[in-house]
């Protein structure tokens, strides 16, 4: 998944028009390229992604950029790259074809 500018002519586009849903009667897809304008409309997408295909996706790991501004003194943290899991992402599956005794 990227964010990064978006490219009107060739990418698929996700911007405003899910920025304040619930849910979306029409299955969505995943894809290689996809973009979108926010993190936070990223994660939405996702989210409907998951619940439209029985599974939750959750928030597993961020990295921060830090921009200093050297006249105030002050910080800045911006999101560099975020991942999702599927949560069954690393559970333990047992094989259970064999029996208990073996």
């Amino acid at each position: 998944m990227v964010l990064q500018e978006p490219d009107r002519s060739t990418d698929i586009i996700l911007g405003s028009e899910l920025e304040n849903f619930d849910s979306v009667t029409n299955p969505i897809e995943l894809s290689i390229g996809l973009r979108f304008d926010t993190w936070e409309i990223a994660e939405r997408y996702l989210k409907e992604y998951g619940r439209q295909n029985g599974f939750v996706v959750n928030r597993h790991r961020v990295e921060f950029v830090e921009f200093h501004d050297c006249q105030s003194e002050n910080s800045v943290r911006i999101a560099k790259k975020r991942t999702f899991a599927c949560e069954y992402s690393g559970k333990y599956k047992p094989n259970k074809s064999k029996p208990i005794e073996q």
